[in-house]
Order: structure tokens, then sequence, then C-alpha cells
């Protein structure tokens, strides 16, 4: 028998657990598939003796959906002549069918056209691909998308000529003929579901209902992330009471894994692992965010806190012989207010030539952290800290993070430093790197230092322990000059610098935001920062040098040339002339731009293009990749934060191996560390933006709870075919307004502009929009409502396997808009008309919808005809 328990706790019933009998030949089949495919997720593709993939089995000669997978030999020696090609794959959000792999080997991405070419892989995977004829590729999109528009416009093809558009096309196409490393623990959040619910792109109104069977063999699972299909759920996986219950669990989240995906489904199968709580509630979103991202927030294990000193532990002076003594030189921090883990320090004193010694005293983790013990297994297992709004998920325990290792004011630290000698201009002639032991004496936030920096001098309530606050203060002055000759000189070389709005928060008692504001980033972070860089750039050069071939350094790709050559062409448009060839020369076109409005707007569109920064091990590709295209400098790593990045943990140890002398450290294993590192700072960033967005959803529905209405001024920063997205400046809030969610008798497209007729006296709100979402809403330039409706109409297929029950789906045809004629004027109070194009501004309503996971914040424009 198999025993499902459960954690459900419901009021006026608490389920235990349910016994659901199975016959003897079921069990062996379940278990051996699951542990087939456990055993392929946590050691990549082992295969059964045959060399077939334990999904690719198929007893009953059904119809297969995908390619079998190929053996591990056969892809290793494909991977070797360069006939198959690794890499990380990204599925597309707003067309789920399409992804991309990013793969050392080739100078840009390649394209995935379909969901059968994607052969089961999920995002994040790492996959090996086989190129295919990228012309046939994209002509098959073309026609499909082509088809698409056809059906949608009742067999009228009114715009033939834009499926033959050939300005996205891509270098490379492709198709996973493996999966070489599944994500690891991985599991998603989501809803459970008899049925299968189809959203609109507000995720929250209306479900196609397919008939339930008589006894049904599975459930549904949608996940909160559309880039993962709906999973397959047996019923003695589920819930025991869901078709009881139904109303209940879509308004909880819950959390599923999928345990194998086979050839002849459409959709992977999984188990319920267990109930979050209640949707909307922010700690239960916080978490179905943590899951999502596949970042583990659980205390350290026993085994690895073992591993630590005592609280009382003291710096022996047999450790302090060893070092440079800089315990009488005036360190300080520099840090956010509420900091709790200072890992970075300087100093700055004049000498007798008139020149500087400047030094970065970096916290010295690695002598707690000793390799391959069980709390470095750990540490390198979370990779680095998560940043959240309400708290810090830390890669290292608190008796490190935020004691024995933090550079805390008047106590004596291990560190590892970079001591330069530098010029009145910032320039280095001489560099010295080692381990240190250093006694900071002050912990300055970031506004003390701008206080000085604004020539109000440090704060009377900032603590300064054997100097005196005047030194700190011209300190703090001469870094600031250094820094700005420092960062004058780097834009001058080439280097780039991008747009970005942080939002933080004050919470009250409870925890719920009670404001938001923009961080405001001034003189006093861009002086850390200069120094910062530096120090990561002299640490690069150093390593590389004494360890060519295995390094860990860190690169950033330049833009994206698809997405690169359309932005141009559509800051062109707007009328600003960009020249896109290196990162200096982008750069200066930015700064060519003087109307504020239009360098925002162009600002942010010039974040689509751009790749992230990733680790690297030095000797797994060329050196004209090792480039850093935003820095501008050819050689880069991590050394500053070895408290929350494991990277700039092994940077650590390399450097002390370069400082010894001692031989190459395994370039597979430093390649394999990099790789969980870029998989571990990538799902940590999402955790925080996503965490961000939660907290403004909150903050706003706790607005809107006071019965305040909403409106912010939003600027209209591209427009579509049948939709406009807007920017809210005060929150960084990107947005897109579609036409059918809007109270209008008809709108018009022409380049660059929409023309929207409405219907006078009707505001915009979300009980509004869900009345027009009876009709089933246009796709806006094949948007993914299409690829949704395809995906549930191949799970209904799947359901219809499996129970051999399920009839067919109909799906009404959208109506076509009403278009009518309009001048060139903005607004025609007559006609009720209204034109919005580029840097159009308007006053939008904000509303947020908390019944949905995760929440999400509508934005509807004001009704000028009011």
């Amino acid at each position: 028998m198999y025993v499902w328990r459960s954690v459900y706790k419901k009021p006026q019933v608490t389920y235990i657990s349910i016994v659901v009998p199975r016959t003897k030949q079921q069990r062996y089949d379940n278990s051996r598939s699951r542990n087939n495919y456990n055993s392929n997720r946590n050691n990549g593709n082992n295969y059964h003796s045959q060399n077939l993939h334990p999904d690719d089995v198929n007893h009953n000669n059904w119809k297969t959906m995908f390619n079998q997978f190929l053996n591990p030999q056969t892809v290793e020696n494909l991977l070797e002549k360069s006939q198959l090609y690794r890499g990380v794959i990204r599925i597309n959000r707003v067309n789920r069918g399409e992804a991309y792999v990013t793969s050392d080997e080739l100078d840009s991405d390649i394209f995935i056209s379909d969901t059968r070419d994607r052969n089961r892989a999920l995002e994040g995977d790492i996959v090996a691909v086989r190129l295919k004829d990228v012309d046939r590729v994209w002509q098959t999109k073309k026609d499909r998308e082509q088809a698409r528009r056809i059906l949608r416009n009742n067999g009228d093809d009114t715009a033939p000529d834009e499926v033959n558009e050939d300005s996205g096309k891509p270098k490379y196409a492709g198709e996973v003929m493996s999966i070489v490393t599944r994500v690891e623990n991985m599991v998603h959040p989501g809803k459970l579901s008899i049925n299968i619910s189809t959203g609109t792109n507000n995720k929250d109104s209306k479900e196609r209902k397919v008939s339930t069977p008589q006894d049904p063999r599975i459930v549904w699972f949608r996940p909160s992330d559309k880039r993962t299909p709906f999973i397959a759920i047996p019923i003695d996986r589920a819930p025991h009471d869901i078709f009881l219950n139904e109303e209940y669990y879509d308004k909880v989240v819950m959390l599923a894994r999928i345990t194998h995906w086979p050839i002849t489904s459409k959709h992977p199968f999984g188990v319920i692992e267990r109930e979050l709580g209640p949707v909307g509630d922010i700690k239960v979103e916080t978490d179905a965010i943590l899951a999502d991202s596949n970042v583990s927030d659980i205390p350290f294990t026993d085994v690895a806190l073992r591993g630590l000193p005592p609280p009382t532990w003291a710096i022996p002076q047999s450790e302090i012989d060893k070092r440079r003594d800089l315990r009488k030189e005036m360190i300080f921090t520099i840090d956010p207010p509420t900091a709790r883990d200072l890992d970075d320090a300087v100093h700055i004193k004049t000498l007798d030539d008139g020149n500087f010694e400047v030094g970065v005293h970096i916290a010295d983790v690695t002598y707690f952290l000793r390799p391959n013990t069980p709390l470095d297994t750990e540490a390198q297992s979370r990779g680095t800290s998560t940043y959240l709004v309400d708290r810090v998920i830390p890669m290292l325990p608190s008796l490190l993070s935020e004691k024995l290792c933090s550079l805390n004011p008047d106590s004596d630290r291990l560190a590892f430093s970079v001591i330069w000698k530098m010029d009145p201009k910032g320039n280095i002639s001489d560099t010295w790197f080692g381990r240190t032991v250093i006694r900071s004496c002050a912990k300055l936030s970031y506004g003390d230092a701008q206080s000085v920096i604004d020539g109000d001098g440090l704060p009377s309530d900032v603590q300064i322990t054997s100097h005196s606050p005047t030194k700190v203060q011209d300190a703090i002055f001469d870094f600031f000059r250094l820094s700005q000759k420092m960062r004058k000189r780097r834009y001058e070389n080439g280097a780039l610098s991008m747009f970005s709005v942080k939002l933080c928060f004050t919470l009250n008692k409870n925890g719920d935001p009670e404001t938001a504001e923009q961080y405001d980033i001034k003189e006093a972070n861009r002086l850390i920062e200069e120094f910062m860089l530096q120090a990561n750039i002299s640490v690069a050069e150093k390593i590389s040098e004494s360890l060519p071939d295995s390094a860990l350094l860190r690169r950033h790709d330049p833009p994206i040339p698809r997405r690169l050559d359309a932005f141009i062409q559509t800051a062109e448009e707007l009328g600003c002339e960009i020249d896109g060839s290196t990162a200096g020369s982008l750069q200066e076109s930015f700064e060519a731009i003087k109307d504020p409005l239009v360098k925002m707007v162009v600002l942010l569109l010039a974040i689509k293009p751009m790749q992230r920064a990733k680790y690297f091990c030095s000797g797994t590709i060329s050196e004209e990749k090792y480039l850093h295209y935003a820095l501008n400098v050819p050689l880069y790593s991590h050394f500053t934060s070895p408290i929350r990045r494991y990277a700039d943990v092994m940077v650590h140890r390399q450097l002390q191996n370069a400082l010894e002398g001692k031989d190459e450290m395994n370039k597979k294993d430093i390649h394999k560390i990099a790789k969980n590192c870029n998989r571990k700072k990538d799902g940590a960033k999402l955790a925080q933006d996503n965490n961000i967005q939660l907290y403004l959803a909150k903050y706003l529905h706790n607005l809107e709870a006071d019965k305040k209405d909403i409106v912010r001024l939003a600027i209209v920063v591209s427009v579509n075919k049948t939709s406009y997205n807007v920017y809210i400046p005060e929150y960084g809030l990107e947005k897109r307004v579609y036409m059918d969610s809007l109270p209008l008798t008809g709108f018009e497209y022409t380049k660059g502009s929409l023309t929207m007729f409405w219907k006078r006296g009707v505001m915009p709100s979300r009980d509004l929009e869900e009345k027009l979402y009876e009709q089933p809403r246009q796709g806006d330039d094949y948007s993914d409502t299409s690829e949704e409706e395809d995906e549930e109409d191949e799970a209904a297929k799947d359901q219809a396997a499996v129970e051999k029950a399920f009839s067919d789906m109909t799906l009404k045809e959208p109506p076509k808009p009403m278009v009518a004629k309009s001048d060139s004027s903005e607004l025609d109070e007559s006609r009720c008309m209204q034109r919005v194009h580029v840097f159009t501004n308007l006053d939008v309503k904000l509303q947020v919808n908390m019944l949905v996971s995760p929440p999400i914040i509508n934005i509807y424009p004001l009704n000028p005809f009011m």
C-alpha cells in the first residue's frame, strides 16, 4: 500500500493520511520510474543498461511526443566534436513555446522554436543541443504565426506582410538532444485543480471546464511560473479531498515536484509536496517565490554547525604573527545603516611623496571555512545570501556572517587585503596582496559619509574609537576626490552605466509595508563602489596570471545582437542616434541625450538587449571572451564579498595559492563551481526582485483598503498593435495596457501610435476588465494567449489519453476590434478620441489583485472623457 501523508489543516476538518491500494506490479513500476528519474535529476542522465532513458520507455507503443534522449556517452562524444553544444536553456516569458540556449562555444544564443524541439527541458536546465537549419526553423515559425493570425481574424489574414519580417531572426537554431543536468531539488508553487483553468493576462478570471470522468486518475497542477507546463498529478499523489473541496484548493498555494516526463506525454507527471497557505499572504507568497527561485530557506545542519568555533573565539597570537598587523591604521566601514554582515573596510593615508596608500580589507572567511568540510559543502550549495525585504537568507551561519567574520568596529578581525600606492589622480603604481589583522574604528553608514561629502561633517551620534572624527572626515574627503577621478577615467575608457531603480520599504510591527520609496544612490555609495571595483580588477589580474587555466573570473557578454539592433532602430525612431558598437560608444550616446524624459525612456529600453554577467573558469573558454562588457575591462572577478558569495570564497583561496606559488586548481572543479554560483546568483536575484514586487503589491493593496484611489503619473515607453507599455517612475514599474481591457468603442494602430475611441463616462477598472474578458483576449503581437491555449489543449488531450473519457475542447474566436478614423490631435472631445505615442504622459490608476498567486498590480489609464 502507498501512504500519502497530508499536512492540510482547515477549519472543521484535519486530514492525516489516506491509503490507496495498488497492485504489487503497480508499486514496482511506479517505484522504478521514480527512482530512475530522481537518480537522473541528481546525477545527470543515468540510463538503463540498454542506454535508454527511463522517461523514453514506451511499453505500450503509444504515440511519442518528443525525440528520445541520447545516451550520456554519445552526448559527450558529440560535444567534443562540436556536433552538439552544451548550454543553459531560458524559456521565453511571453511566448512559452520558444526558448534560447546560451552556449560558451558559440557567439550567439541558439533559438529553440517550439516545445517539441525543447524536448522536455525546463527553465535553467543544462542541455545538449543539435543545430538545425535556421532558415527552415524561422520559416516554420512565421508560417505558424500566420496561421494563428488567420484563425484570430476569422480566416482573413489582414496583415500578411508582418509575418515576413526577419528583423528578429536568430543566428542559430536547434533542438535539445539531451538534458545533461536538471536543476536540483526543484519544486514549483502553484494551484491544484480538477479542471484546466484558463487565466487571462490578469491570470484571475474565467475557467474552461473539461468534463470530469467518473473514475478520475489525475488532477492538474498549474504552476505560478507560466514557463513551467501543467503537471499531471496521479490521484494517489494528490490530497484525497480534492473533489470535495475544490473551492478551498483554488485559494491556497501548493508546492509540486515533477517526478517523470514520459516521451508519450505532452506534460510531466508529479506529486504534491505540501501546502504553503492562503493566496495573498505575504509569508506564503514569499515562500512560493523562494521555491520558484530554487532558494533554500532551511536552517544549517547540525553537522555543518559543528565545524564552527565557539562564540567566545579570539584570534590566536600565532595567527597574528603570520599576518601584516594593521590594527593601528585608521580603518573603517561604510555600509547601509541596517547592514549586519560587514565584509569590507577601507583606509587611506597620505605618504611623504604626496601619493596615497589606499587599502581595501575584506573579511577572511576562508580562515574559518576550510575546503571539503561539511560547512564548506553547505555554503557552496547555497552559493549566495539572498536579501529579501524583511530578512536575509544567509550563505554562512550568523556566528560567522554577523560576528566572527563581520568587520565590526572596535574588534580585532582577520582580513585579506589589497593595498595600493596611488597618485592624486587615482593611478596605481604598486599593489600589495596579503592576509592581515585589522581593527575598524567606526561603522559608518552611507548617510554618514554623505554628510561629510556635503560639508556637514559626521553626525554627532557616530561612534569612533582610537582616532579623531576630524581625521576620519579628512579620509572620507580623500576617498571622495580619488573616486571621482577614478570614475571619470573609467567612463572615458569605455565603461557603461545602466538604468536601474531599487525600492525600499519601511515595515510596521506586523511586517506590513508602511512606505515605499526609491533607494537613493549618492556619492558615498559610488565612493565605495569605485574601490571595490578596483580591488576586484586587481585580484583578477593576479589570479589569472598565476592560475591561467583555473582562475575563477567573471565576464559580461556584449548585448544580444538581434535585440540591440531592434533597440537602436526604436531609439532612432524616437529621434535618438545610438552607436552600439562598444559599451563606451553606447554610454556616449546616452550622455548625448539632453532631454531627461527621453533619456530615461531610452535607458529603460536599453536594458532589454543586455545579458547577465556570469562566473567562468579561465581555462574553459578563449581569452577574447574574458571581457567584462559593461566595465570594459579584460579581466574581472569577485573578491570583496565572501560573507555572502561563495565565488568570492573561491577567489580568496585562489589568491592565497597565487601568493604561495601553488599549482593550478582542478579546472573541472572550478568550472562546476562557477556554474553553480551562476545558478544560485540568478535565483537569488529573481527571488529578491519578485519579493520587492510582492511587497509593493501589498503596500498598494493597503492603500486601496484605506479607500484611496491610487493615481500616479506614467510615461508611455513603447506602442504595439493592440497594447502599449507604460512606466511609473515613482515605483520603477513597467506594465502593459491592453486595448481589450479598456472601455473602448474602437482603436486603430499606426506606426508609433495608438488611437483610442473611449466610451464616454466609463472608467477602466479590474471589475470592468473581468466583464470584458468573457470573450477571449485578442492576441497582442503573438502574445502568450495562443501559447497558453495551446498548452491547455494539449493538457486536455493528455488527460483524455489517461482517462480515456474527455470530450474535445472548443474555443470562442476573439472579436475583431472596431476600427475608426482619426485626425492628428492628441484629444478630440467630440469623438472621445485619444492618441498615445512614446513619451506621452498619462495618469493611471493602480489596482491590486491579491486573490491570485503571485499578486498582480493592474494598471488602467484614466478615461479623459469622464
